[in-house]
C-alpha cells in the first residue's frame, strides 16, 4: 500500500504531457536493460522482460514500464523518462522533503554510491531514481533482496544504454507473459476443517471464504477470551507476496523508530554481571507495566510474544517449509510461498499453532 501512495504522488506530479510521451512503440524501457544483466542481478528469470503500464504485470505494448520477475517471483519494475527527467527529479526532491519528515529513507546511503547519474534519489518502499542529464530511470525493486547496491546497479546499466538502446521489442514480449506463480483459489481449501481442529481447537462450523478470495474464516466453538474472541482468519494475498512482506517489514520499522515511544526492559531473568549498573527505577517500574499488559493479553486470547526484555518481539527469519517467514511485533505471524502471502495475526492463536497451521498451508500451495 505504501508504494501505491508514492506512486500516486508521483503521477500527481507528473505533467501531462510527460503521461503523454509514455505511448506509442518507440522508447522501448525494456531495450534499456537486458535479461542477461538482469538475471546477473536479480537471478533467474521466469520470461523474458516485457512491457507494462505500471508497476503491475499486466502486459501493455505502450507503456513505459518494463517488468523483471524471478523464478521464485519477486519482481523489480523499471519505468523510464526519456525527455523530462530534470523536471521529474525536481517534483520528486519537493516530495521526498515531505515524506522525509515522517519515513526515515536512504538517500544519504545513496548519495555516497558511483554512477552515470547526475542525481540519485530514494523514496520509502525501495523506490530508486536515477537522473543522468534529462533521462531518468526509476525502479520499484521492493521485495528483490538486492538492497540499495543492486538496484544502483541496475539503474547504472539503463543510464549507460540509453544512447544506444538494445534491438529488443517488450511489447512482443508482453504477448507471452506469464501469470501469477500461484493462481487464485479457495482460501478455505489451504487448511482443512479437521486439520484446524486438531492443530487449534474444535469449529462451530465449516470455515467461510471472504468475499473477495483472500480470507478463510474459522468460528471456534469456544471463544478465547474477550480479545482473542470466536473466529480465526487466515489472510491469503495470492501474488506479490515478497512485496507485500517487504512492505510491512518497513511499516513495522518505521512505527518503532518514529512513533513507538522506546520500551524501558523489564524484569531479566539473566544474571546480572558483576559490573551491570542497576536499571532506574522508573525503567523497572515501566517494563514491569508493560509485562503485565502483555500477560492480561494472553489471558484475554492473544498469542502475544516478547523478547527477553518484555518488548514485542519481530523475528525476520522464521524457518519453515515456506520461502520466507516472519514475526512481527509479537502479533502477527505471515509466510511467502512462491510469491504468495499467507498470514494469521496472533487472536485466539498461539505462535505455535499459527506455525502449524501456515505449515500446512503452504503444502497446498503448487
Amino acid at each position: 500500500m505504501k508504494n501505491a501512495l508514492i506512486m500516486s504522488l508521483v503521477l500527481v506530479g507528473c505533467s501531462s504531457g510527460q503521461q503523454a510521451r509514455a505511448g506509442g512503440k518507440g522508447n522501448d524501457p525494456c531495450s534499456l536493460v537486458s535479461r542477461a544483466e538482469a538475471e546477473q542481478i536479480l537471478g533467474p528469470l521466469r520470461h523474458d522482460p516485457y512491457r507494462v503500464s505500471g508497476p503491475n504485470r499486466d502486459p501493455a505494448p505502450a507503456g513505459s514500464y518494463c517488468f523483471y520477475e524471478t523464478k521464485n517471483g519477486r519482481r523489480l519494475v523499471m519505468d523510464v523518462d526519456w525527455t523530462d527527467g530534470k523536471m521529474g527529479m525536481k517534483v520528486l526532491g519537493m516530495m521526498g522533503s515531505l515524506v522525509e519528515q515522517v519515513i526515515s529513507t536512504d538517500s544519504g546511503q545513496a548519495d555516497t554510491l558511483d554512477g552515470r547519474w547526475d542525481e540519485l534519489r530514494m523514496l520509502p518502499g525501495d523506490n530508486l531514481y536515477a537522473r543522468k542529464d534529462d533521462q531518468m530511470v526509476s525502479v520499484d525493486y521492493v521485495g528483490t533482496g538486492i538492497g540499495l547496491i543492486g538496484a544502483a546497479k541496475f539503474v547504472n546499466i539503463a543510464l549507460g544504454r540509453f544512447a544506444s538502446p538494445l534491438a529488443y521489442d517488450g511489447a512482443a514480449a508482453g504477448k507471452t507473459a506469464l501469470g501469477p506463480i500461484v493462481p487464485p483459489g479457495d482460501p478455505c481449501g489451504l487448511i482443512a476443517q479437521a486439520d484446524f481442529e486438531r492443530i487449534v481447537g474444535a469449529l462451530s462450523g465449516p470455515p467461510t471464504p471472504g468475499p473477495h478470495r483472500d480470507q478463510c474464516i474459522y468460528k471456534l466453538a469456544q471463544s478465547r477470551g474477550l480479545l482473542g474472541g470466536n473466529t480465526v482468519a487466515l489472510q491469503v494475498s495470492w501474488k506479490d507476496g515478497w512485496a507485500a512482506i517487504e512492505n510491512s517489514r518497513h511499516t513495522v520499522d518505521m512505527v518503532a523508530g518514529k512513533v513507538a515511544p522506546p520500551v524501558a526492559h523489564g524484569t531479566n531473568t539473566a544474571a546480572p554481571s558483576a559490573a551491570a549498573a542497576p536499571a532506574p527505577a522508573s525503567d523497572q517500574s515501566f517494563g514491569g507495566f508493560m509485562n503485565k499488559v502483555m500477560d492480561v493479553a494472553r489471558s484475554q486470547g492473544v498469542g502475544v510474544q516478547t523478547d527477553q526484555s518484555g518488548g514485542l518481539k519481530t523475528d525476520t527469519t522464521v524457518a519453515g517449509p515456506w520461502d520466507a517467514g516472519e514475526l512481527h511485533s509479537g502479533l502477527a505471524f505471515m509466510v511467502v510461498k512462491h510469491d504468495a502471502l499467507l498470514s494469521f495475526d496472533l487472536r485466539g492463536i498461539t505462535y505455535e499453532q499459527a506455525k502449524a497451521l501456515l505449515t500446512k498451508a503452504v503444502e497446498r500451495i503448487p
